[in-house]
């Protein structure tokens, strides 16, 4: 008998607002997104099939109309939910409705100032992941922080503990991965393990109020580390 993982990925939407040099989500960003009612069926098939936590992800997930909607019947399913998003769409209006059925909310930053982070995620995203962080504070939601590390950022990974608030939950490093997606930057992009490695001790001898969480591009639970609470 297999045993099904606990945690439901579910990838909402291909689409993005963003073009991230190193992503590793869906390749085909015009695919039709799946209709409510597919993702309805998923959701409440999810206990039954033996899941206990449900991500929602992308693509960027905010871009549906009915995202809420979504997390809403999941934990009114009995699930623990996870939103991954890069903050751009998230305002007051939405993390309100959002919040009385999230449990965690996933933010990447990638660099410490908007010149850094930007050489990935496009100009004025740390801003938004800024004002995205300030609207989730004492709201209850559990935050974890994604950060990728590459030939190209390395050395202003340490400086982002100084953009990140004391009370996040988790601070989740990941090493650069070649994936079929990004082939044509792996070269550029890419770190070594053993400065991947030195990194991480570093920044977990640091006294954090936060979890630092390291994930090197070769561990076998890579993506199940991309996906864990």
């Amino acid at each position: 008998m297999i045993t099904q993982p606990a945690i439901l990925l579910l990838n909402v939407t291909n689409r993005c607002n963003l073009s991230c040099t190193y992503c590793f989500g869906p390749e085909d960003k015009t695919k039709k997104d799946p209709t409510f009612q597919e993702l309805k069926e998923d959701i409440q098939s999810a206990r039954e099939k033996g899941y206990n936590t449900i991500i929602f992800s992308g693509g960027e997930p905010l871009l549906r109309d009915d995202t809420v909607q979504l997390v809403e019947l999941a934990k009114k399913n009995g699930l623990q939910t996870i939103l991954h998003t890069n903050g751009i769409l998230l305002n007051k209006n939405i993390f309100q409705k959002l919040c009385n059925y999230l449990d965690q909310i996933n933010i990447p930053i990638d660099g410490a100032t908007e010149e850094v982070n930007g050489m990935f995620r496009g100009d004025n995203h740390l801003a938004y992941a800024k004002k995205a962080l300030e609207l989730v504070k004492d709201s209850g939601v559990r935050v974890v922080v994604s950060t990728v590390v590459t030939a190209k950022n390395s050395s202003d990974i340490k400086p982002i503990i100084t953009v990140l608030p004391k009370w996040i939950f988790k601070w989740r490093v990941f090493q650069f991965k070649k994936t079929h997606h990004n082939t044509d930057v792996a070269k550029e992009l890419s770190v070594s393990k053993d400065e991947f490695g030195k990194l991480c001790n570093e920044l977990q001898s640091d006294k954090t109020s936060f979890i630092v969480q390291c994930v090197f591009a070769d561990d076998k639970e890579f993506y199940s580390s991309y996906k864990e609470q």
